[in-house]
């Protein structure tokens, strides 16, 4: 149905939702979510709208399946929230951001060999732990050579270029993430934060380049005791809450992180523009 000029209503601060009170609302110029007959805003203050309904009712199934305000969790919500109130207000506001993640990322920086070091510890390990270790290590290649395919069909090179010119790599990296749509940047924002993963796994990811359940994997490796924890990236997580796989429990840990990476997958694909990146992004250098 179609309302106007209804009074905005805050953002909602108690945790409980009532999800009979949701409605999207069709405007003239497009959606907008309804709670109690007032329009929704992000924690930032932005009415959550948006030109494609198919977005919004999305949003309204995971708050009416949660019942929470999820905007620290890593969900539809915190990357919606996330694309109106930083992204769509200053496209540069994550540019920071990604830079550090590409400092501290432990594929470029300490896997990019090809050689995570795992199967001397696996084999020190339990039998069914070291099993999964090498499950995630396989994984973790298999990240290797998609990212080597993306670099190559974009006209940067090789992973073992990037290796060699991390600066010129950065910077390469900078742009392209700029070219892409502000709700596959908050994404990949969003996964870098919770799961310490680094850039350029949540990349592929957001991308569609790699499936939750690969992603999952890899991060498990990552965060393995292969793996010191000097190599970790630096997590600031001032946006979400941090999902860290625990070895202590792999198979729950992995669980954990696909189920967000899956959510937020699905999220994406609700979006018509699905494009990598503009096609004249090598000019960006």
């Amino acid at each position: 149905h179609i309302m106007h000029n209804a009074t905005p209503a805050a953002a909602p601060t108690s945790d409980e939702i009532d999800s009979a009170a949701l409605d999207v609302v069709n405007h003239l110029s497009g959606f907008t979510i309804y709670y109690h007959g007032r329009p929704l805003t992000t924690p930032g203050g932005a009415e959550i709208c948006h030109p494609d309904e198919r977005v919004l009712e999305h949003l309204v199934r995971e708050w009416s399946l949660s019942r929470r305000w999820n905007w620290r969790s890593l969900s539809a919500a915190a990357a919606f929230g996330l694309q109106l109130d930083e992204l769509e207000r200053d496209p540069a506001a994550a540019t920071d951001d990604i830079r550090a993640g590409l400092r501290s990322d432990p594929i470029l920086q300490r896997l990019g060999s090809g050689s995570p070091a795992g199967a001397p510890v696996a084999s020190a390990w339990p039998t069914e732990q070291g099993h999964f270790f090498l499950l995630a290590a396989a994984s973790l290649f298999g990240i290797l050579k998609r990212l080597n395919d993306l670099l190559q069909e974009r006209g940067y090179g090789s992973l073992e270029q990037a290796e060699r010119e991390p600066e010129r790599f950065a910077a390469w990296m900078l742009g392209f993430q700029q070219g892409l749509p502000s709700e596959k940047r908050a994404a990949l924002l969003l996964l870098n934060e919770a799961h310490g993963g680094g850039v350029l796994a949540a990349l592929l990811l957001t991308l569609g380049r790699i499936s939750p359940s690969e992603y999952a994997m890899a991060l498990c490796a990552i965060h393995s005791p292969a793996v010191s924890v000097a190599a970790r990236p630096a997590r600031s997580a001032r946006r979400v809450e941090p999902c860290l796989p625990d070895w202590r429990e792999p198979q729950r840990a992995f669980a954990a992180v696909w189920t967000q990476a899956t959510a937020l997958q699905e999220y994406l694909s609700c979006f018509s523009n699905t494009a990598d990146a503009p096609p004249d992004i090598g000019r960006l250098i």
